[in-house]
């Protein structure tokens, strides 16, 4: 029959203690590791989609209670791509394309279009409506 003495279970129960201690260290780092894989995937794409957004700006005119003509000049003097045409007499938007070669289409605004606009004009207190 085997003794041990005090001295000699505690350093047993020490060892085991620590060897424990170690593994959940080990499951910690790894854990954590995922979780910063997954916060830098995220971060990336949020990245992404804010530079595709502010890449894709499109010109905005103000053009409030205006006829059909004046309208239509001032989307004749505007580049190539996306116009958009906000009337917050009439809390309207109108949105364009204007084609390399100088034609113009009209489109229909989304919803997204028409929230990014009354954000952008904010400070009018007057909001655009959403189109139907």
């Amino acid at each position: 029959m085997k003794t041990f003495s005090n001295t000699q279970r505690t350093n047993t129960q020490s060892a085991k203690s620590q060897g424990a201690n170690t593994q959940i260290a080990a499951n910690n780092l790894s854990i954590n590791k995922k979780v910063m894989m997954n916060l830098s995937f995220a971060t990336c794409v949020l990245a992404a989609s804010f530079f595709l957004a502010s890449s894709a700006s499109a010109a905005v005119i103000e053009c409030n209670d205006c006829s059909a003509e004046q309208r239509d000049a001032s989307i004749v003097q505007q580049e190539a791509g996306s116009v958009f045409v906000v009337d917050f007499v009439n809390k309207t938007v109108d949105k364009y394309m204007v084609n390399d070669d100088g034609t113009t289409e009209v489109l229909d605004p989304t919803r997204a279009d028409v929230s990014r606009l009354n954000q952008q004009f904010a400070h009018r207190k007057t909001y655009l409506r959403d189109p139907k």
